[in-house]
């Protein structure tokens, strides 16, 4: 059960450690990815990709259809200036009861997009490799490269926002519906991990992850407790 998001809650986290374990996670995408590019693919030029709640990301906006979406993910592959070796790899998930949710790759980048029966689109996903060919922003903010304790208690000042775990802290799933917006990771630090105050300092390189969120999607919040994950 997500816990709703006070005020003063995230300084309250950035002060205390030690906490009560958090309960059973909810894993809302699993890995590990792949893609059908060319290898040597490199950023030639960061394209602007500003994401806006509850409407779009870039040029990829809620309510078009899918012939429309996957028009737009060619087009910018043509704006990064690698249309030439930069593919499109489209893998169609498992129905569900609002629609479907296909994943597509763009040689390290990812989005994923949650179609209605309509075939229209009601959440857009963008994984963070994609700030490899785009500047991805957040209200103006790297949206990547802010720490996940930051970037929520810059959130919450806008929404009255719910997580997956007694507290804030330690949660992989981070929602503003009223924005129409949601933070995902695996897994977030563990109360062990922050009870030393040096924690930060003593993660290895494949333990990075666990100081950002390194998917954000955007919904319709109309449909916002209908939406499919893997």
């Amino acid at each position: 059960m997500a816990k709703a998001f006070e005020p003063n809650d995230m300084e309250m986290l950035k002060k205390k450690y030690g906490l009560d374990k958090p309960g059973e996670k909810t894993a809302v995408i699993s890995g590990p990815f792949s893609c059908s590019c060319q290898p040597g693919v490199t950023n030639r030029s960061a394209v602007p990709l500003p994401i806006y709640p509850g409407d779009s990301i870039g040029p990829l906006k809620l309510g078009i259809d899918r012939s429309e979406m996957e028009a737009q993910l060619e087009q910018l592959c043509q704006q990064v200036g690698m249309a030439e070796t930069l593919s499109i790899d489209c893998k169609e998930t498992s129905a569900h009861s609002s629609g479907y949710l296909l994943r597509y790759f763009m040689g390290g980048s990812m989005f994923l997009v949650d179609y209605n029966e309509q075939h229209r689109a009601i959440s857009i996903s963008v994984h963070r490799d994609t700030s490899s060919i785009a500047e991805v922003t957040l209200f103006g903010q790297p949206v990547f490269s802010m720490e996940a304790i930051d970037l929520m208690s810059f959130l919450q000042e806008k929404d009255h926002c719910a997580f997956d775990t007694d507290d804030a802290l330690f949660c992989s799933q981070f929602t503003c519906p009223r924005l129409g917006l949601r933070l995902w990771r695996d897994f977030g630090p563990s109360p062990e991990q922050v009870a030393d105050p040096n924690w930060k300092e003593k993660l290895d390189e494949d333990e990075g992850f666990l100081l950002t969120f390194p998917l954000v999607t955007v919904f319709n919040p109309e449909y916002g407790s209908q939406l499919y994950y893997l």
